[in-house]
């Protein structure tokens, strides 16, 4: 997508970096406030980002959500996934923040 350009892949990760945890930051609040509907719109919007960037056992874990209808989702362990999901957001940008060595 970039070419191979490092400045535009460093500002990528830089983006990705900054997005996820307010993406993490939503889904945290609409499963407090138990917003299902909410839960599910924001998964679908990340889960490209998170394929293009191959973060693949965090795109697993959206993937549950994002298979499954709102009523589903009230039946699956949401607690479970959602702290997968924060837990695999984060080592995602541990591992870009040291790999592109950003602070």
């Amino acid at each position: 997508m970039c070419r191979g350009n490092k400045e535009s892949i460093l500002k990528m990760v830089e983006v990705f970096i900054d997005q996820i945890p307010k993406f993490i930051n939503e889904l945290n609040t609409a499963f407090s406030d138990n917003d299902l509907l909410k839960i599910k719109n924001e998964v679908h919007k990340i889960k490209p980002t998170v394929h293009f960037f191959g973060a693949f056992k965090l795109k697993e874990q959206l993937l549950v959500i994002d298979g499954k209808t709102v009523n589903e989702l009230g039946e699956i362990d949401l607690k479970h996934i959602i702290k997968n999901i924060n837990f695999y957001a984060s080592e995602v940008i541990n591992e870009l923040k040291t790999d592109y060595k950003i602070n």
